[in-house]
């Protein structure tokens, strides 16, 4: 094998090649997008129909069957799955893997669409939504008050939302547990009854006050004006001052014969906060972002709301997603260090302080030419790619170790440092590519399945595949220059007494 030498008598070339793959790992570590789960969005999309007082064979006749008909005529269909119930249809399409998400549910919605006329009138809700496992609630936070009306929470809620839901990295912002505004008008029926106003007329007034009607254009001359309607009604006052009889010379509006007033609707559930009564604020997360960066970036506007709140309520922060991902960066850290010190302990008893320090660096060099190359693949930092990296991080020094021992041999043997550099790495080059090859090539599979599952897992496979490549390239590369540049003589000569034992236990024993 050539590549040792290579590597030693152009060694500048070599290091800055390694010194560049490093600083970019570095740099993408510092900017790769963050999150809990890997950001994939798996080709499918769901149909809900909503058809009430049918029965499930009604349903599947009327709704189901037509449906998957015109579904069933576009490409690449995986499964195609339905079921009927009392009132409720409901669609699975899901396409094979390697398809255009967003291409598939806009043919899926193109299709529904073209039937949509020939479908029951009696549909009170079709719904389509494009499969996306992203879509998870990176924080949800409360705005807690026992005294407060609804309408009150409601409105602060909605002011949080205007501030932060354009901030960068934020997909939506929704609001939860929060009883729905309606307009309730309380008729006088005594008065309506003295006034001789029938009740369908009110209603018929009300109707007709709340329409957007084209009023046409007038012509004068060579210009030309659009006519506006008052259109539909912005606010309770309008509705208040609406019409409803004029009779005598006199006009009644709807604030002389009813009661106009916005309430919430029926409660349907209750939201608690450590026993306190609460509604919801939840935050998702786009694809390929930061977590960190997004959460930072709005910690100072919940500082500036919550100054701004009324004493009477508060925000609490109930679920923070960034807290999870931030634990399982430490637990890797923590894995990452644990291995260095106890990778050094053994190799400094087994072959020496010097060689130690060589072996050691592989380690860490190594993870940081892996992250790179993830970014590179357009992998982010989640649970996969952790995964991933610490099952490299058991496999990465065996390389390494190996070459240093083999070079230390020929030490001994009476050659130069470099020259048994070169000769103990070119000895066994062909050896631990061999060993590597087949640790990789056991993960090759996982990168093969085509479904949703493989789209998952994928970061984890492709970040091993890198990084104990990173390993077997620097083990060609740079331990034997550096196991030139270090290993003497002198320090294969000095054996400690745990490496004479083993010397001992392989020669007679073992």
């Amino acid at each position: 094998m050539k590549l040792p030498k290579l590597a030693i008598e152009n060694h500048q070339f070599f290091n800055v090649i390694i010194v560049l793959l490093i600083l970019y790992g570095v740099s993408s570590f510092i900017t790769m997008p963050r999150s809990e789960d890997p950001q994939v969005s798996p080709p499918g999309s769901s149909i809900f129909v909503v058809y009430p007082g049918a029965n499930p064979e009604d349903v599947e006749q009327l709704i189901v069957d037509p449906i998957e008909k015109v579904i069933n005529e576009l490409d690449d269909i995986y499964k195609l799955t339905s079921t009927s119930e009392d009132g409720l249809a409901s669609i699975f399409v899901e396409f094979y893997t390697g398809s255009d998400p967003d291409e598939k549910y806009s043919d899926v919605v193109q299709k529904v669409n073209s039937i949509r006329d020939l479908l029951p009138e009696e549909i009170v809700q079709l719904e389509m939504f494009k499969w996306s496992i992203t879509d998870v609630n990176i924080m949800q936070l409360a705005l807690v008050s026992e005294t407060s009306p609804y309408r009150e929470l409601e409105l602060e809620a909605e002011r949080l939302e205007k501030m932060i839901k354009n901030q960068p990295g934020v997909k939506t912002v929704d609001i939860f547990a929060c009883p729905e505004q309606q307009v309730q008008v309380a008729v006088n029926l005594e008065k309506i009854g003295l006034l001789n106003i029938p009740l369908n007329q009110i209603l018929g007034a009300i109707q007709s006050a709340n329409q957007n009607i084209p009023g046409g254009n007038l012509d004068i001359q060579t210009r030309r004006f659009n006519v506006l309607t008052s259109g539909s009604l912005q606010s309770i006052e309008d509705l208040k001052k609406t019409v409803v009889h004029a009779a005598g010379g006199q006009i009644i509006t709807l604030e002389n014969i009813a009661d106009v007033e916005m309430v919430s609707k029926d409660i349907n559930y209750h939201a608690r906060v450590n026993g306190e009564r609460a509604i919801f604020i939840t935050l998702k997360q786009k694809e390929n972002t930061n977590i960190f960066r997004i959460l930072n970036n709005l910690d100072k506007y919940f500082d500036q709301f919550k100054q701004e709140l009324p004493a009477s309520i508060k925000l609490v922060k109930v679920y923070d997603q960034s807290e999870s991902v931030s634990h399982r960066m430490r637990i890797f850290f923590t894995s990452l260090l644990q291995g260095l010190v106890l990778v050094g302990v053994v190799v400094f008893f087994a072959v020496g302080f010097r060689s130690s320090i060589i072996v050691m660096l592989v380690i860490p060099i190594s993870i940081f030419i892996g992250i790179g190359l993830d970014d590179m693949s357009n992998f982010g930092i989640q649970q996969m790619t952790i995964a991933g990296l610490v099952i490299a991080l058991g496999l990465l020094v065996d390389n390494a170790i190996v070459v240093t021992e083999n070079t230390s041999r020929f030490i001994k043997m009476g050659h130069s440092s470099k020259d048994a550099a070169v000769l103990g790495t070119s000895q066994v080059g062909w050896a631990i590519v061999s060993a590597t090859a087949t640790t990789v090539l056991a993960f090759l599979p996982m990168l093969t399945m085509k479904n949703m599952t493989g789209d998952f897992i994928k970061s984890m496979p492709v970040t091993v595949v890198y990084t104990l490549t990173a390993s077997l390239f620097l083990s060609l590369t740079l331990t034997p220059y550096m196991s030139s540049k270090f290993i003497t003589l002198r320090d294969v000569q000095k054996e400690s007494r745990i490496r004479k034992m083993l010397n001992r236990l392989i020669e007679t024993r073992y």
